[in-house]
């Protein structure tokens, strides 16, 4: 179900059109809903997928949960060297400096 709803967000953002992307972030949350209950070792990519949604809508601080779900889960399954483990932690820490906490930012850069 989790794997229908992502891809069904996918596909409406995709086609773009209005409410598309409304309907993916709707979509996106349910995935991410039932795949952190029932294998939360398997959020990484959609937690990254869902800060991109909110980062497009000047959210930051709702994408902030989402990047640090991200770098976590992602660091544990493919290391913090990963090309998916870097790149959202590089997200991560632009997000940390944005929002003016360079500390939280250094060991994510580090």
């Amino acid at each position: 179900t989790a794997t229908v709803a992502a891809n069904l967000g996918a596909l409406d953002l995709q086609e773009g059109g209005s409410g598309g992307a409304e309907r993916a972030l709707s979509l996106f949350l349910q995935a991410w809903r039932i795949r952190n209950e029932l294998a939360p070792a398997t959020t990484g990519l959609l937690s990254a997928q869902l800060a991109e949604l909110y980062i497009g809508r000047k959210a930051l601080d709702d994408a902030l949960p989402y990047l640090q779900d991200a770098w976590e889960k992602l660091a544990k399954v493919e290391g913090k060297g990963g090309r998916h483990t870097i790149r959202v932690g590089r997200h991560l820490a632009q997000a940390y400096l944005r929002l003016k906490k360079p500390l939280k930012a250094e060991p994510i850069l580090r």
